[in-house]
């Protein structure tokens, strides 16, 4: 293996500007996939467990209920009066309106009246109404066109004093009546810390600018293969996230091995492509191990059988083998172009034989130097020759550090990510905030319970079921609100359809489903 991978850096050294153009090639090639092919597949945008009871009953439900335009894409507009004021009289008027404008947009096939008497949708003090609306299509069916239209028509709510709209359509717009896409601050907060903290390493801006910039290369070829990949297959859409973060994770590392590597060679007097050779085989190994046990990790998520998460995982393990061969072949060219640029300022301008000779003489003082001395000055060196004089009192103190900071573990709660995690100025979010407000927090976790008879079961029978097991879910405590079990026709099973008194990931949700 540190043969080959000697060769591998050797060549990509001597041919360096043809090992970055292929590079540079393949991006560009990538990126005019992810802009350019035609879409012929919809972003998953569904979140699916299966073997779990809450998968098994959606599927009965799909089955017994498939009537067209079952899995359209929908979004809740919803309208709050001014302060003092109600949504009926004037401000029904309004509401009329804007539902009008909705209405006509092209590629919205149904706007529900939250002022119907028939199946209103108002809250109980007449501040608050959620209208649903439905589109011709999935989520990632939606057109861009119908998608600006919809902002558009409901722009005006702004300007009669009413709030905001969320749901599963997503546009770029300044209004608060429509959802907008959440930011990348974190992650270039990232990037500018990663930044600083190569340049304090390295002491050189070329060589920590060229660190960050494979790992970059790397991210950008694993992001862009996965949505040009999302164009013609369907692909959820988390797929990108967790491939994105560990991609740039595991680059910038990759890259430092074989970085450090090389400038250590050139401070030893090897000359530049032999000190990248070296580098590249001795380096590139931990490279490789490394990068094997994170895609072995990865891949390991299909065990679950949960169709996101082993997207996620086989996205992320793609773009981890990407960024192993970025550092065994961009970086060594990269080292190539950077030249003793690598090296900080003070040792650039020494040759092999002048850094020999440094080299030797600081392992002589090396050897007549105390260990508090090597140790290095300063708080760092009093921690470090304290570790290595006491180990295992080190060791024990830090396996129990560590065991103190994941007690929260135990008592950790996960759930799908929904509107309450959004960011507060974004329309989904107000739009959350007003459903809360209006109509309490269940509305936003209504559960259905299907009774499904055995096959042949007799209807009466299993109607009689369903208004038993109706009676008993009443009785129980956090539910709020209920819809009668109702025989439907052509042996389709009942529904039963409640509202719980909390959000779907309160402790009393959950426990209320058991």
């Amino acid at each position: 293996m540190a043969t080959l991978l000697y060769r591998l850096g050797r060549f990509s050294a001597r041919r360096h500007w043809l090992v970055l153009s292929v590079w540079a090639l393949l991006l560009a090639v990538l990126a005019a996939l992810a802009v350019g092919l035609p879409r012929t597949a919809a972003q998953d945008t569904s979140f699916s467990i299966p073997g779990t009871q809450a998968s098994e009953g959606l599927d009965v439900v799909g089955q017994k209920f498939s009537a067209a335009g079952a899995d359209n894409a929908t979004a809740t507009v919803v309208f709050q009066a001014p302060a003092g004021q109600t949504l009926t009289g004037a401000n029904a008027e309004a509401l009329q309106g804007l539902l009008a404008e909705v209405r006509a947009v092209e590629g919205i096939v149904s706007v529900s009246d939250p002022l119907d008497a028939r199946a209103p949708r108002l809250s109980a003090d007449q501040s608050i109404a959620a209208a649903t609306v439905t589109f011709d299509g999935t989520a990632g069916d939606v057109s861009d066109e119908t998608a600006e239209a919809f902002a558009a028509a409901t722009d005006p709510a702004v300007e009669e004093g009413l709030a905001a709209a969320g749901g599963d359509v997503r546009v770029e717009v300044t209004s608060p009546l429509v959802t907008t896409e959440v930011g990348h601050t974190s992650e270039a907060i990232g990037v500018a810390v990663a930044f600083l903290v190569l340049v304090l390493t390295y002491g050189s801006l070329a060589a920590a600018g060229a660190n960050l910039l494979t790992a970059l290369v790397g991210v950008g070829v694993g992001v862009l293969g996965i949505t040009a990949l999302g164009r013609v297959v369907s692909l959820s859409s988390t797929t990108p996230a967790l491939a994105g973060m560990l991609g740039l994770a595991v680059g910038i590392d990759y890259a430092l091995f074989v970085f450090a590597r090389t400038r250590s060679e050139l401070r030893a007097g090897a000359p530049l492509q032999q000190a990248i050779a070296k580098a590249t085989g001795t380096a590139g190994t931990a490279v490789v191990f490394a990068g094997t046990t994170v895609i072995i990790a990865l891949v390991g998520l299909a065990v679950v059988n949960i169709p996101f998460l082993t997207q996620m995982g086989l996205a992320a393990a793609v773009t981890v083998a990407v960024a192993v061969l970025v550092a065994l072949t961009a970086v060594p060219a990269f080292l190539a172009v950077l030249g003793a640029r690598v090296l900080p300022r003070a040792q650039r301008g020494l040759d092999p034989a002048e850094l020999r000779a440094s080299a030797a003489a600081h392992a002589h003082d090396d050897e007549d130097a105390d260990e508090r001395t090597l140790a290095g000055p300063g708080v760092l060196g009093r921690w470090a020759l304290g570790v290595t004089r006491h180990p295992v009192i080190a060791l024990l103190a830090a396996v129990l550090a560590v065991g103190v900071i994941a007690v929260p573990v135990a008592s950790m709660r996960t759930a799908l990510p929904s509107a309450e995690n959004e960011d507060p100025a974004s329309s989904a979010r107000q739009a959350y905030d007003l459903l809360v407000a209006g109509f309490g927090e269940g509305a936003q976790s209504t559960l259905v319970v299907v009774v499904n008879g055995e096959p042949g079961a007799d209807p009466q029978t299993v109607a009689a079921a369903a208004a038993t097991t109706a009676e008993r879910i009443q009785g129980l405590d956090d539910v709020v609100g209920l819809t009668p079990a109702v025989a439907t026709a052509h042996g389709s099973p009942p529904l039963i359809n409640l509202v719980p008194r909390r959000g779907p990931p309160h402790q009393a949700t959950i426990d209320l489903v058991r």
